[in-house]
């Protein structure tokens, strides 16, 4: 299974998660996608599936999502807590959220959204970047 969708894909399922403590989470490939994962993992019900991982399309092309397992139809495999979301504080002007992007990714690494922003933005291989 692959997920070409942005960071908040999640299933459409919401049934409670039964994780076998014998599942370790993957390592994920580079140092800035690990930090994503545990920020995302940090937050009050964050989850990301302990099988998926990024991998390179065709061996040298962008990353994507995969899982490293087949999972059933329904499996979670990512939430994001509400409090790890840049909104527009109830205005819905868009130009509100990306101002506050904009805002928050000058503070660098003193920003609660820096793992994020940092996926979003920096010129790192296999981000969203234009690197």
């Amino acid at each position: 299974m692959m997920l070409y969708s942005s960071l908040f894909v999640t299933t459409a399922a919401l049934s409670s998660l039964s994780l076998s403590a014998a599942e370790t989470p993957l390592q994920q490939p580079e140092a800035y996608q690990q930090r994503l994962v545990d920020w995302v993992r940090s937050g009050k019900n964050g989850f990301f599936h302990p099988k998926v991982v990024w991998k390179r399309l065709g061996g040298n092309g962008p990353y994507a999502m995969h899982t490293t397992v087949d999972l059933p139809k329904g499996t979670k495999l990512l939430v994001v807590p509400r409090s790890h979301v840049l909104d527009s504080y109830k205005t819905y002007d868009e130009c509100t959220t990306v101002a506050r992007m904009l805002g928050e990714y000058e503070k660098g690494d003193d920003s609660f959204f820096a793992p994020y922003l940092s996926y979003l933005f920096d010129e790192t291989p296999g981000g969203t970047g234009s690197g």
